[in-house]
């Protein structure tokens, strides 16, 4: 939505070397797990950064449908599960960022299970979420 502020940004953090950038956002009603690029349109550019997008924890996404169908064309986006609702439980050390993809077996029940979906890191120093 944003495609000017977003080139801004990114092209600050590379500007001032800043190691293990990391973006947080929701709203998106999925989780979504993405490297940041210099270049969206160069699929070879160089990440720069890396994206956690938390899912809701009640309320529904899109079809997951259009999620995968949508996939091919968006090569940076790592992980992309609107079908599932939770949350991010993170872990922030000197080293590294840890991301757990938490989602509840049943978004309709207070104490329904919750368990991790998708586990990823991001180092510092190496742009880009790795899946742990």
């Amino acid at each position: 939505g944003y495609p000017l502020a977003r080139q801004r940004l990114l092209q600050g953090a590379v500007d001032r070397r800043l190691p293990g950038v990391v973006a947080l956002g929701g709203d998106l009603h999925a989780h979504v797990v993405a490297d940041l690029k210099a270049d969206f349109d160069m699929p070879n550019a160089a990440t720069v950064a890396s994206e956690f997008c938390g899912t809701s924890i009640s309320s529904r996404g899109m079809p997951q449908a259009t999620l995968d169908r949508l996939r091919p064309f968006n090569p940076h986006l790592l992980h992309a599960r609107s079908d599932q609702r939770g949350y991010i439980a993170l872990k922030l050390t000197e080293r590294e960022l840890r991301a757990d993809l938490m989602v509840v077996q049943d978004p309709l029940h207070a104490f329904s299970a919750v368990e991790v979906s998708a586990r990823y890191a991001v180092e510092i120093g190496l742009p880009g979420p790795q899946r742990a």
